[in-house]
């Protein structure tokens, strides 16, 4: 459940702005924290159930590479089921 607090107040910085808006040096260092925070509990989670951070993220990486083709999805934003 932290983990979930923490991640919307990553959410709560960036709400009101356009995705390509600067962040101010507050926000910046808001956000840094807030990050802080989330790796924290991640590492917690993974450590807990004995899983690897990094070797997670590669395999997740992985299977996006095979349901979102490069190719296929580029430029576009359908569910995944919309390129098969």
């Amino acid at each position: 459940m932290a983990l979930c607090v923490e991640a919307s107040e990553v959410v709560e910085i960036f709400q009101w702005k356009e995705i390509d808006d600067l962040l101010s040096e507050t926000e910046k260092e808001m956000l840094k924290q807030e990050i802080g925070d989330i790796l924290i509990y991640l590492i917690e989670i993974s450590d807990k159930f004995d899983i690897d951070v990094i070797d997670a993220a590669s395999y997740k990486i992985g299977l996006n590479e095979n349901k979102y083709p490069a190719e296929l999805v580029r430029g576009k934003m359908n569910k995944y089921t919309g390129y098969e």
